[in-house]
């Protein structure tokens, strides 16, 4: 097997595993994405995407007519009479209002002070004068009848509900889930059968909310009105994401106050008012996007957005009839403990009429945020690119990997935030995002583990035959390590104990192997603290590389080093083992620096790393050739080039090694020296002199 073939199997498992989480976290989207922890999640970075990106609402005919505490102030003590109201849209239908609606709930008639007064005499005088005076008490009757008349804030609001149409004029629906719905409703009232929308296409799912109470307007003010729904409903992780436009009541469908002013405004029929369930409503040529349940995702606009006026100032005449004309005004209550309070991103205290006026500038504007299947289609392509990139860098490395991550996370980031701001769309960056991070922390600590257990094995295989700092470096470098052989130049070490045979004649077995392992620890010792590998040993002697694994650009010296280091090691021992009367060992040494290909040889089941070439050859070569010389230490030429002049050789000519046509020049270390040209520092042990390199024939 190649070597790189032998990468990509041993990596293979990345792209996988990087497809497996896309397709959990796929599978977590469509069970888990609605639903608890990722749905708040979620609905916290749909917020944040607000708050980075505020839209202003589009051009819309919207003002809010706010009941603020001025108003209070200057009008009197809520609640006001409802003559208050009659008056107010007598003013607004005099300025040109197109559309009025109340975010107001008038669902008890207002106490009237006379009723109670007549209430009083009728209870006092009424069985005596009618028994006695029945004229009388008929001539008293019709007064306070008159009177009471004069006097009823009710039925003034509702005559200027009729002389100011069109006027909304709100009802409030209790929900709760089809599912838990005990029964159906009782049936509407048929007051309320002219605010239905009847044509409607399809069928609700389970999930399709129903009201199972209602809370109507009085009587008298729902005649000539426009009914509509106020009901506000949070989604299942408590926020306001979601309006309903319109709401299911004893298999009715009513609109929203919101969908019923721009229903209006538009001057489309009820009758064309068409809603179409798991799509949306069609107000004409206006369609309303919904989801499955008929909801309505809001589009947040900052607080503030729309033209706000006081009641007082209307009333008082210091608003501009300009400001109201051809406009839908929403009359709602601002004062500090009127309004119902809202959460959205922006503030956790939205006043309703402003949240009413947010979604009629959703509707008008088609302004609209959407989440269809389109979006849920780009969040599965984010999921799986995001984990696929990952998995892939991981190809080239962990830094790959982690650099592939960064660089996705950005990218969901980016595609979020266009298509939120530009498309209004609302794609998931929650599991994108756990995607991504899973994928890198899988790859990334597969890698570590990896290269953790690729440390274990490169610190196993060499720290028997390298220097410690050499296999640290090793450790943190494994690429050096290129196995399947490559082509370096190197330099070779040979070393073989001179007439073993007469030793171990003498010797017994335990003793021979005694003394062997003597000179074989101190030998590698010698080897390994000079950056050199311990290739193998060869019976009685020994095989040492230097520049490899790691590359060494002083290995002809380190080299050239450790032999004079051996010679020297092995003098020190000669003088214990003659104290001893052991017999003491001697070794010759060949040295050659050359291109030679190193690596791991041998078969899948059984390899070594070692080199072969025919440089390789000549230093063994080398070594035989003490013999020849009387010498302990040979080197070829090349080694004798590469040292630049910091030893101290002998040369012996050219000799013809076997395997070889041409010569090999051949040259005895006897010292060596730290500065290139310059006089060895050290004799290493030697008595014999030292000459600066220089080639000459052999004697």
């Amino acid at each position: 097997m190649k070597p790189a073939e032998a990468r990509r199997r041993r990596v293979a498992w990345q792209p996988l595993a990087a497809c497996g989480i896309a397709l959990a976290v796929l599978c977590s989207v469509v069970w888990l994405g609605d639903t608890g922890l990722p749905l708040r999640l979620e609905g916290e970075l749909l917020d944040l995407r607000f708050r980075l990106f505020p839209a202003r609402p589009p051009p819309t005919p919207v003002v809010i007519l706010a009941i603020d505490d001025a108003s209070i102030a200057a009008i009197g003590r809520w609640p006001w009479s409802r003559e208050v109201f009659a008056r107010l849209l007598d003013r607004l239908a005099g300025a040109g209002a197109k559309v009025t609606g109340f975010d107001l709930l008038f669902t008890e008639p207002q106490p009237s002070p006379l009723a109670a007064a007549r209430t009083a005499i009728e209870t006092a005088l009424g069985s005596t004068l009618r028994e006695h005076d029945p004229a009388q008490w008929q001539q008293l009757t019709t007064t306070m009848d008159a009177l009471q008349a004069t006097e009823d804030g009710d039925a003034a609001f509702a005559r200027a509900i009729a002389r100011d149409a069109p006027v909304i004029v709100p009802f409030a629906l209790d929900l709760q889930p089809s599912a838990a719905a005990a029964g159906p409703p009782p049936t509407p009232p048929a007051s309320l059968a002219k605010a239905e929308y009847s044509r409607v296409r399809g069928t609700g799912p389970d999930n399709l909310p129903v009201a199972s109470a209602l809370r109507l307007p009085i009587a008298v003010l729902a005649q000539n009105a426009l009914l509509a729904h106020v009901t506000i409903a949070t989604d299942a992780s408590g926020a306001y994401r979601y309006a309903y436009p319109v709401l299911r009541y004893a298999d009715a469908y009513y609109p929203s106050l919101s969908l019923e002013a721009v229903r209006a405004f538009l001057g489309v029929s009820r009758i064309n008012a068409v809603v179409d369930i798991g799509h949306g409503i069609d107000l004409g040529r206006l369609h309303v996007p919904t989801d499955e349940a008929l909801r309505l995702l809001v589009k947040y606009y900052p607080p503030g957005s729309f033209t706000t006026v006081s009641v007082a100032d209307t009333l008082l005449g210091r608003t501009p009839p300009v400001v109201f004309a051809h406009k839908i005004v929403l009359v709602g209550a601002t004062a500090l403990g009127l309004s119902d309070l809202i959460v959205t991103p922006y503030t956790p205290s939205l006043p309703g009429a402003e949240w009413h006026a947010t979604l009629i500038a959703n509707l008008l504007g088609h302004d609209f945020l959407r989440r269809d299947t389109g979006a849920m289609a780009l969040d599965a392509l984010l999921i799986l690119c995001g984990s696929l990139a990952i998995g892939l860098a991981a190809l080239r490395g962990v830094g790959a990997a982690v650099l592939a991550a960064a660089a996705s996370l950005a990218t969901v980031a980016a595609i979020d935030g266009v298509a939120f701001a530009r498309f209004g769309l609302w794609l998931n960056a929650l599991f994108p995002t756990a995607a991504i991070v899973l994928t890198a922390a899988v790859v990334v600590g597969g890698g570590y583990a990896a290269a953790r257990r690729q440390g274990r094995r490169i610190r196993a295989a060499f720290s028997r035959y390298l220097h410690a700092d050499l296999v640290a470096e090793l450790c943190r470098r494994p690429a050096a390590l290129r196995l399947g052989g490559e082509e370096r130049e190197l330099t070779v070490l040979f070393a073989d104990v001179r007439d073993f045979s007469t030793v171990a004649e003498g010797l017994s077995a335990p003793e021979l192997v005694h003394l062997m392992n003597e000179f074989f620890t101190a030998m590698t010792g010698v080897v390994i603290a000079n950056r050199g590998m311990l290739d193998k040993y060869i019976g009685d002697g020994l095989m040492a590389v230097f520049g490899a694994p790691l590359p060494d650009a002083e290995h002809a010296r380190h080299a050239c080093q450790a032999a004079l280091g051996m010679h020297d090691a092995l003098a020190s021992m000669r003088q214990g083992w003659q104290a001893q009367g052991r017999p003491c060992l001697h070794i010759r040494i060949g040295i050659n620096t050359g291109r030679m290909v190193i690596g791991n040889m041998g078969t899948e089941q059984r390899f070594d790393y070692t080199v072969m070439g025919d440089e390789v050859n000549v230093a063994a070569r080398l070594e035989a050739a003490n013999k020849q010389f009387g010498s302990g230490i040979l080197i070829s030429a090349s080694t004798a080039e590469a040292l630049a002049g910091r030893g101290a050789l002998r040369a012996h000519g050219a000799i013809v090694v076997k395997g070889r046509q041409r010569p090999v020049e051949v040259f005895e270390l006897l010292a060596l020296g730290n500065t290139p040209g310059g006089p060895p520092t050290s004799m290493q042990g030697t008595s014999r002199p030292a000459f600066p390199f220089r080639r000459q024939p052999a004697s």
